[in-house]
């Protein structure tokens, strides 16, 4: 977005500004965003903090031990890490694309479509970092929580 106005001690006019809605809404400027270098220091934060939302949220709405909480919060940024680089679009021949691997998985968290689906949008996928993330992270808990976690007591 634009940068805002320089500051009229006169006039407020920061609830009319969009960039409000950047800052509500992160993935709202993740969407469609392929950074460059020098991107990276603004770029990066703002993926850490919807990874670790997103981790948050589906703790809170998925069934995991506690013991396991902090063990998945890492999960998720190491996965979206590996997976992707924490990117959920890249530039192809000029153009901005949704990151695709050569089996066919899509976006940050890397989810194959064809695996899951009818429980995930093709189109959230592709176009949606948060949409992308959280489906990752739901796909994590369950993976961490139906299998790994009871290979570890009770």
């Amino acid at each position: 977005p634009p940068p805002p106005p320089a500051p009229n001690p006169d006039v407020d006019l920061s609830w009319f500004w969009p960039a409000a809605a950047y800052a509500a809404d992160p993935a709202a400027r993740l969407n469609h965003w392929v950074p460059s270098r020098d991107d990276l220091d603004q770029y990066l934060p703002l993926v850490r903090d919807l990874l670790n939302d997103t981790a948050d949220q589906t703790l809170d709405s998925k069934e995991l031990k506690s013991e396991f909480h902090q063990v998945y919060r890492w999960l998720v940024l190491a996965t979206a890490w590996k997976e992707s680089c924490w990117r959920q679009f890249v530039r192809v021949n000029g153009r901005i694309r949704p990151m695709l691997s050569g089996a066919g998985a899509v976006g940050i968290m890397q989810v194959l479509p064809r695996v899951w689906r009818g429980f995930y949008e093709v189109g959230g996928l592709q176009q949606d970092i948060a949409y992308n993330a959280r489906a990752g992270s739901e796909i994590l808990v369950h993976y961490l929580r139906d299998y790994a976690a009871q290979c570890y007591g009770p």
